[in-house]
């Protein structure tokens, strides 16, 4: 068992690290722009997203250690369509806002705009937090599955049969 005192440690330190990624040399730093709007040197983003996925960590990994998958998976899909729905709203409010401030040439941009504006959102932990609910609802399938492939299938592999742990050819 490791202390928690080093966890933390660790933790901090992986902060850190998220943050130290503004410092990045990036070939286009001033950031990504288009007819959607110019956004923030991409490093910052980065930096961001990635200090919001280190920060929920900790409540994630609590999550799943004192609900166990199946008590997880209903928080995290609330979790989910939290993130989802947010990642809709935006796009609602860039169609009451943005879509008619543009003309007719903007129009065909307006997926760019919402992608755009989901991205750069770093207020809230909308890509982040959307990303760790659904690993965490997918987790639990996957390893279930896993685990189903490294079951035993009959009786022949089953641990005390003489035949566990060798390679039977037939010809």
């Amino acid at each position: 068992m490791v202390p928690r005192t080093l966890l933390w440690i660790v933790w901090g330190l992986m902060l850190w690290g998220a943050l130290s990624l503004r410092n990045l040399h990036w070939p286009h730093s001033h950031g990504i722009c288009g007819p959607w709007g110019c956004g923030p040197a991409v490093p910052a983003l980065l930096a961001v997203h990635t200090a919001w996925t280190v920060l929920l960590l900790p409540p994630a990994v609590f999550l799943r250690r004192r609900h166990g998958a199946p008590g997880t998976q209903s928080i995290c899909r609330g979790w989910l369509a939290a993130g989802l729905g947010g990642i809709v709203a935006v796009g609602l409010y860039e169609a009451a806002f943005w879509l008619p401030t543009v003309g007719a040439w903007g129009r065909d941009y307006f997926l760019h705009r919402w992608a755009f504006a989901v991205v750069t959102l770093t207020d809230v932990p909308l890509l982040p937090g959307t990303a760790i609910a659904s690993v965490l609802i997918l987790l639990p399938r996957r390893m279930a599955a896993l685990t189903a492939d490294l079951a035993p299938r009959n009786a022949n592999q089953m641990a005390g049969s003489p035949q566990h742990g060798r390679c039977v050819e037939e010809r």
